[in-house]
């Protein structure tokens, strides 16, 4: 399967689709683990995280931190059992297409397996 994404002149940490939780932060989850260099755990415990606490005087919703807390004890399982490399792919699809290595170099194309 080929996903092909739309050329953007601007980067798109600006919009945001459904929801407005993210809006209020100086940089979002994506963005701050994307520019860190961090994997999908983080991002996953980063989104609801910040899903609980933007809720504001409603109060937060339990299940977030709860998402959360599942998100860790996955990670941490996976890190002590030896982790699942090479069961879901090398990432080289991405690091192909993170490096223009998409069909004809276009860095739009991302081929999953």
């Amino acid at each position: 399967m080929t996903i092909t994404i739309a050329a953007r002149d601007t980067p798109p940490y600006q919009d945001q689709v459904g929801g407005e939780h993210y809006r209020s932060l100086a940089i979002g989850p994506m963005e701050f683990c994307l520019r860190n260099r961090l994997g999908p755990a983080t991002y996953a415990v980063l989104k609801y995280l910040i899903r609980f606490s933007s809720t504001g005087s409603r109060g937060g919703n339990v299940e977030d931190l709860d998402k959360a807390i599942h998100c860790i004890e996955m990670y941490k399982f996976e890190e002590q059992h030896g982790g699942t490399e090479g069961q879901h792919g090398s990432g080289q699809e991405v690091q192909e297409a993170e490096e223009g290595g998409g069909p004809e170099g276009d860095p739009r194309h991302i081929r999953i397996p």
